[in-house]
C-alpha cells in the first residue's frame, strides 16, 4: 500500500533490509531487487532502487555487487550509482543487505544526503552528497522487479525478509538484525 510507505517514511530516514541469493543478473541482464519512483515517471527518472546487473553502466566490471541508484529532480540514473563491493559470485550464498539513507537536512531536493551499504552485518560503502528519494503519495514501489509492465527486469534468484524502517539504522542494530534479533521501533531497543 503506497500511502502506508508514503506515510512512514516521507522526509524521513530510511532502512532497507533483506537477505538475497542472487542466481543471475536477471532479466536482460538488469535484474531489480527492488524499484519506486512516483506514478508516472519515466523510466530510471526520480528513481529509488537497487540491481543486480552484468552491464557496466554503473562503471563496475563485474556482476558481483548491487548497485544502489537513487535519483531526483528529473535526473535519470547516470552519475547516481552506489554499490557493494563484498557481494559473493553468483549463485554461491544468500547475503543479508542493509541500505541506509541519513538525511543531512531538510533540503530534499538537494544531493546532499548520506547513504550507507552494509552487507552481512559490516559497514561496506558510504556514500556522501546523494539525493533523498523523491517519494510521493502517488508512488509505485515494487520488490523483485522493475515495473509492472512487459520489460519487468525482473530479479533472477531469492529475496527474504524484506524490510523497510522509518530510521537509520546503527551499526549495531544491522549487525544484530545479521545476526537474526530484530529491532523494535523504539531508538536502539534491539530483541531476539
Amino acid at each position: 500500500n503506497t500511502d502506508k510507505l508514503y506515510n512512514s517514511i516521507y522526509q524521513k530516514a530510511i532502512t532497507i533490509t533483506f537477505w538475497c541469493k542472487s542466481l543471475g543478473s536477471g532479466e536482460g541482464g538488469y535484474g531489480r531487487l527492488f524499484y519506486g519512483a512516483p506514478t508516472g515517471s519515466s523510466n530510471n527518472i526520480n528513481s529509488f532502487q537497487c540491481v543486480h546487473w552484468s552491464g557496466l553502466e554503473d562503471g563496475q566490471s563485474d556482476g558481483a555487487q548491487l548497485t544502489f541508484i537513487i535519483s531526483n529532480n528529473s535526473e535519470g540514473q547516470s552519475d547516481n550509482f552506489m554499490y557493494s563491493t563484498q557481494l559473493p559470485a553468483f549463485n554461491t550464498a544468500w547475503s543479508h543487505i542493509a541500505f541506509v539513507i541519513e538525511p543531512q537536512s531538510t533540503n530534499w531536493n538537494t544531493k546532499e544526503h548520506i547513504a550507507k551499504i552494509y552487507v552481512n552485518g559490516v559497514l561496506d560503502q558510504t556514500y556522501t552528497n546523494i539525493w533523498y528519494p523523491p517519494i510521493t503519495q502517488n508512488y509505485d514501489f515494487e520488490i523483485g522487479r522493475w515495473t509492472t509492465n512487459e520489460d519487468s527486469r525482473e530479479y533472477d534468484g531469492y529475496l527474504d525478509d524484506f524490510r523497510i524502517y522509518d530510521k537509520a539504522l546503527s551499526d549495531f542494530e544491522v549487525k544484530q538484525i545479521y545476526s537474526g534479533y530484530t529491532v523494535s521501533r523504539e531508538k536502539g531497543h534491539v530483541s531476539p
